[in-house]
């Protein structure tokens, strides 16, 4: 269910003022988008390593964010805050 693959995907730091983290043990994450609260998807730097995405947000403007996370189970949305 959501709330299960919910739990079982982390994000940190959370807020952050630079690279944000995505962890998520024994889920495999196919892709994840970023996108502002107007709803526009927004260009980032990706690296995925061991299953553990880095998003370098650096250039993003001071604000929340959602992220739409593609896994093997499923769909799940996260929001995170840019500082």
């Amino acid at each position: 269910t959501a709330e299960v693959l919910a739990d079982q995907i982390g994000l940190y730091p959370n807020p952050t003022d630079g690279l944000l983290n995505i962890v998520a043990p024994g889920v495999g994450i196919n892709s994840v988008s970023v996108y502002d609260l107007q709803g526009r998807l927004v260009t980032y730097e990706q690296i995925n390593v061991n299953n553990v995405f880095q998003l370098d947000v650096n250039k993003l403007n001071t604000a929340v964010y959602l992220l739409v996370i593609d896994t093997d189970r499923g769909e799940l949305r996260k929001q995170f805050v840019k500082r």
